[in-house]
């Protein structure tokens, strides 16, 4: 997740002549905008210590883009209250703060809007129909897995935000590169005027832009080599079977039972998208290096892998 602001404002100060041939100024520049959801922005600025969409840079999702939005939300008023203007203003001077430090507020916000963001994802990529018996996308909290399509969080527009007008930003960011806020962007266009990030569930998302695992190495490796593993998204294992499992278990010595219920789990929400399970491929997952299982949620990445049993593998492989 990232937080931000976006960029800076550039004020354009005009000249025209008047009737009489002197001259006055006149402030010519044009109403900024926020995005709106569907939308998507050309071009990334770097803005204090992290980076954040050029929202005057919105182009139609047929030309190269960076970031597509999801959605746009209105900031609680809580996170905005003061007695006077001036108190307000520092309320939100504090939000937009950037910095490796962020302030508890900041925090707190984050922590109201951000689920907010995993929804309109969800809802742009089709992973809200994602289920795993009753349990639902919202209540397995589905998200993409770190790959060519990031989550991104932002407060956009300081001279809006700081004019009053406070919205929270959801976009998807494309980069060749995962996990890092430096990381190199990578434009990319879509078939029509509709987001690229809502194909994909389907056969016609780009093949350089899923992420598939290395048979050899266990590393990340282009879907065009050769792979046995794609990554599906991310799910909480313990929504699916309840705070206890796998409570006082090391992730890397669990037994084969609750490894196969884990499997289980990732082929259902597969399969509940329209995935097929077949002979040739099961559910398979993958879990954070941080992960504690004590916690009260346990976030695990789903895949599709091939079964190796004398099986050849192939570069055509894909979950869609």
């Amino acid at each position: 997740m990232r937080h931000t602001i976006g960029t800076t404002l550039v004020v354009i100060l005009a000249f025209v002549l008047t009737a009489c041939g002197g001259s006055e100024p006149v402030d010519d520049k044009p109403k900024l905008t926020q995005p709106k959801a569907g939308q998507c922005v050309a071009e990334q600025v770097k803005d204090g210590e992290d980076l954040a969409p050029d929202v005057e840079t919105v182009v139609p999702c047929t030309e190269p883009h960076v970031f597509e939005i999801v959605g746009v939300y209105d900031v609680p008023k809580k996170f905005l209250s003061g007695k006077t203007d001036k108190q307000k203003l520092a309320r939100r001077t504090e939000l937009a703060a950037i910095g490796p430090k962020t302030s508890k507020l900041s925090q707190e916000l984050d922590g109201v809007v951000w689920p907010k963001c995993r929804e309109s994802i969800r809802k742009a990529t089709g992973l809200d129909k994602v289920k795993v018996g009753s349990k639902t996308a919202s209540d397995l909290n589905v998200g993409l897995a770190s790959g060519n399509a990031s989550n991104w969080m932002n407060i956009s527009s300081p001279k809006l935000w700081v004019e009053g007008e406070t919205k929270a930003l959801c976009a998807v960011r494309y980069t060749s590169q995962k996990g890092k806020e430096d990381a190199v962007i990578k434009p990319i266009t879509a078939p029509n005027d509709k987001p690229l990030i809502s194909r994909f569930l389907s056969a016609s998302f780009p093949v350089d832009l899923r992420r598939c695992i290395d048979p050899g190495t266990e590393v990340r490796t282009p879907c065009t080599k050769l792979h046995d593993q794609e990554i599906l998204w991310t799910l909480d294992i313990k929504a699916a079977y309840g705070k206890g499992f796998l409570k006082g278990t090391k992730l890397n010595d669990m037994s084969d039972g609750n490894a196969d219920k884990i499997n289980s789990a990732c082929a259902k929400s597969y399969k509940s998208v329209g995935g097929k399970i077949s002979d040739f491929n099961r559910g398979g997952f993958r879990y954070f290096k941080e992960s504690d299982p004590g916690d009260s949620s346990l976030e695990v990445i789903c895949t599709l892998t091939v079964k190796r049993d004398d099986m050849a593998l192939g570069t055509d492989f894909l979950a869609f």
